[in-house]
């Protein structure tokens, strides 16, 4: 199945509340990623790491997470990394 975020519930520092297909809320931690993102300093998804910038994410219109600095997740990716928020 393919998974669109519709809804962005509440941001924190690299954990982002989401519903997804209009109907399930996950808990989205991208708290591992982001580690490694810092480490490779590239100045693109490094700026991720931020934890001022990273809550400055956005829904796109195609259904996933953006930044302003055109950095996106796939959301069949993020859907499978999140968990149900109960």
């Amino acid at each position: 199945m393919l998974h669109k975020i519709t809804e962005i519930i509440s941001i924190q520092p690299f954990k982002i509340d989401c519903v997804f297909d209009k109907i399930e809320k996950r808990k989205i931690d991208l708290t591992d990623w982001i580690a490694e993102f810092k480490t490779e300093n590239n100045g693109w998804t490094s700026l991720l790491a931020d934890p001022n910038y990273f809550v400055k994410v956005k829904l796109a219109s195609y259904g996933t997470l953006c930044w302003d600095n055109e950095v996106d997740f796939d959301p069949n990716v993020l859907y499978t990394k999140s968990e149900p928020i109960k």
